[in-house]
């Protein structure tokens, strides 16, 4: 891997690119997010080990500033929990989405190998992200 690429993703059925220039910046700001790290957890840490949608909504909301995609602050924790309590299905595997959309953007070795064995490739370049 030679470098950061732009990263693609969805929120509320609009489709976002973080650009590849941004992504470092973006990590560091959610590796200095006392709310979301700790002395003595990793930005990785907390995403791979999160049982806390929380933690999971904290981090995807970082992304969405980043792009400066519209949302009210804990829209998208309300709206892990809705589809929690709606007894929806899908929406564990909906928030495991959303983990690894968040590793494409700060685990992007990491991001590829979990997800190598899928049937579609991205295009060079790009990292399509379902929301």
């Amino acid at each position: 891997m030679s470098g950061f690429q732009d990263v693609v993703f969805a929120w509320q059925g609009q489709e976002y690119t973080l650009p590849a220039t941004r992504v470092l910046p973006l990590v560091a700001r959610m590796e200095t997010d006392a709310d979301l790290v700790g002395p003595d957890r990793t930005l990785i840490e907390v995403i791979l080990g999160s049982r806390h949608p929380a933690a999971v909504a904290l981090a995807f909301e970082h992304l969405l500033r980043a792009v400066q995609a519209p949302f009210a602050p804990g829209e998208v924790y309300l709206a892990i929990i809705a589809e929690m309590a709606g007894g929806k299905a899908g929406a564990a595997r909906r928030v495991q989405e959303a983990v690894l959309q968040l590793l494409a953007v700060i685990a992007p070795p990491l991001h590829h190998r979990l997800t190598a064995g899928e049937a579609q490739e991205p295009p060079p370049g790009k990292k399509p992200l379902a929301g």
